[in-house]
């Protein structure tokens, strides 16, 4: 006589591999970030004949791992698929992003009138210009928002909300500074101002590695060893 099983529930009461998909997907927009900020930080210390190919070789790098967290998100979306509430937002605000993006990249010439002739430089530069990344992370953080409107209050780790917040206020920052800061008439390179710009992108990395941290816990509080429940013991 078989032993009767029963199948792990689905949805807010079910294992939330979707919340582990995203822990990993945020570690590698982490890891993107990472690469932008130390680009950004060591530029001054550049001979500056190269400084061009140094952005370049960084910010591209970084690129790959931004384009692979894409990549990861999306398989944690498709996980998510049918088993929560808010799926159909986390899906808006992934395809919203693709589409700022696209549309960041195309605006680089008003963004860097200055270059608006050199292609070359533009691409250079683009991971680092606020107005291409920050709609992006506006749209992450949204997409983690809904995420967490379908765990539980005391699944929901308070990092993971702080991370929302901060990826939400550098991005709004890093666009107002550069509305500030004149691309006709400020080397971004060397004032202090225009450098800063540099650097906000490079520190979305905190915010993602918060946001890693936090959907971790809230995986491990669903399939952690703490949350299975010990069989009962068969009669004797």
């Amino acid at each position: 006589m078989g032993v009767p099983t029963r199948e792990a529930p689905k949805g807010p009461d079910g294992p939330l591999s979707w919340a582990g998909s995203l822990a990993t997907d945020s570690l590698t927009l982490c890891v993107g970030s990472g690469v932008l900020f130390l680009g950004a930080f060591l530029t001054p210390m550049t001979p500056e004949a190269w400084v061009p190919v140094f952005l370049y070789f960084c910010g591209w790098f970084a690129l790959l791992f931004h384009v692979l967290g894409w990549m990861l998100l999306a398989f944690g979306i498709r996980e998510a698929s049918g088993s929560t509430p808010s799926h159909r937002g986390m899906t808006g605000a992934f395809l919203f992003s693709l589409a700022v993006f696209i549309l960041g990249i195309a605006t680089l010439p008003s963004a860097i009138p200055r270059f608006a002739d050199n292609w070359s430089f533009l691409l250079t530069v683009m991971p680092y210009v606020p107005s291409v990344w920050a709609p992006v992370v506006l749209c992450h953080a949204t997409l983690f928002a809904f995420g967490l409107k379908d765990v539980p209050i005391d699944e929901r780790a308070w990092v993971t909300r702080f991370s929302i917040l901060l990826l939400v206020a550098i991005a709004v920052l890093a666009v107002a500074v550069q509305l500030s800061v004149s691309p006709l008439d400020t080397p971004w390179i060397h004032a202090p101002l225009a450098y800063a710009l540099w650097l906000f992108a490079g520190l979305t990395a905190v915010g993602y590695a918060g946001a890693a941290s936090g959907w971790r816990r809230t995986w491990l509080a669903r399939t952690g060893p703490r949350s299975t429940p010990k069989a009962p013991a068969p009669p004797a």
